[in-house]
């Protein structure tokens, strides 16, 4: 796992990447957002490549992708991509980071349905709670509208006390 200090900035430049991608026009929308596709080309803070496994599409191609279950958005099974969809990666992602564990673990079958419950995460702080929790709403609509806003919630939450 990472320190929070070290993940929100991981998570700082994966926001800057997916705002490049989701600022193209069309949009760039990568599918398949998941640790195993962030690569660290040195070992220095702000040194972050996004792999893409051909996954990487226009929004209206709706790739029948393979992404990893934990990072998927419930709309993927649909075939039914957009930008919102990487944005939910986003909250898994960030939970990964900071713990080490398949986010997989963090969902939970209930009345609302089978979703991630980031307050089942040990160790994160309120705001990392809802920061996470917006974003892995099941509701596109409900998400955080682009990568900076998540960017700016991020830099705002009061992490060092995790």
């Amino acid at each position: 796992p990472l320190s929070p200090t070290q993940a929100l900035a991981v998570m700082q430049q994966v926001c800057e990447v997916l705002g490049y991608l989701h600022q193209q026009s069309p949009s760039i929308v990568h599918q398949d957002l998941q640790p195993e596709h962030l690569v660290a080309r040195s070992p220095a803070v702000g040194d972050l490549n996004l792999t893409v496994t051909g996954l990487l599409s226009l929004p209206e191609l709706q790739l029948d992708t393979q992404a990893a279950l934990g990072y998927r958005a419930p709309e993927q099974s649909l075939r039914q991509t957009s930008t919102a969809s990487d944005l939910f990666a986003l909250g898994p992602i960030l939970v990964y980071l900071l713990t080490g564990k398949d986010p997989h673990s963090f969902y939970t079958q209930r009345e609302q349905g089978f979703r991630f419950y980031p307050e089942y995460v040990p160790g994160l702080t309120p705001d990392l709670i809802a920061i996470v929790r917006r974003l892995t709403n099941p509701n596109p609509a409900e998400r955080y509208r682009s990568s900076d806003e998540v960017a700016a919630a991020l830099r705002q939450s009061n992490a060092e006390k995790l």
